[in-house]
């Protein structure tokens, strides 16, 4: 984990397992659509050398392949409660295209297991090699790369 992208950068827990347990030097940018949320992470949260941007990730996406940039993981955390709003054909195309090719990347969820199921059938058909990951009590995790 050396350069990570975090969408639904929410209080920076994942940030701050990154550079504690992980990598202390990785480039992290984080983003989140609330610009409450980033202000709350910023005053209480965990930032410490993490670029913050406000913006949808979809956005975020689009103007990080425009810029040529990648990344070697990806970190989805969108979810609002038990939902996962639509992810868009063109938002997989895009994490696609951003996660290196020995890259990993993540989607977080609470989903049942009947709509995890869907979500890692839906992540399957964009091309990407897929595996639960459930060790975080009460999430559901997908792992996957190209």
């Amino acid at each position: 984990m050396n350069t990570v992208l975090i969408l639904g950068y929410g209080g920076g827990s994942a940030a701050k397992i990154i550079h504690e347990e992980i990598n202390p030097e990785a480039q992290i940018v984080g983003v989140d659509l609330d610009k409450t949320v980033l202000e709350t992470a910023n005053r209480y949260f965990y930032t410490s050398g993490v670029k913050l941007v406000q913006s949808g990730a979809e956005e975020f996406l689009e103007s990080a392949y425009n810029n040529g940039w990648d990344y070697d993981t990806i970190i989805i955390d969108l979810f609002i409660d038990y939902e996962i709003p639509k992810l868009s054909d063109r938002f997989w195309e895009l994490v696609s295209n951003l996660l290196r090719s020995d890259g990993v990347a993540f989607i977080n969820s609470m989903l049942d297991e009947s709509d995890f199921n869907k979500l890692g059938e839906e992540i399957k058909s964009f091309g990407f090699k897929i595996q639960p990951w459930n060790e975080i009590r009460e999430n559901r995790v997908w792992v996957f790369k190209k």
